[in-house]
């Protein structure tokens, strides 16, 4: 048997939070190849919450 470390009540409560937020789309950012699109994305998200 080995010893691997278990997770904390409050972690395993965060990855629930997180899986969920995967399951819909949520929170989530796309991949990007280069820098620059990536800068981009960011720009365009700053500018709509504005």
């Amino acid at each position: 048997m080995r010893n691997f470390p278990r997770m904390t009540p409050e972690f395993e409560k965060l990855l629930g939070k997180v899986e969920e937020d995967i399951k819909k789309g949520r929170n989530l950012s796309p991949s990007f190849d280069n820098m620059d699109d990536a800068i981009a994305y960011l720009e365009k998200k700053q500018s709509i919450q504005r």
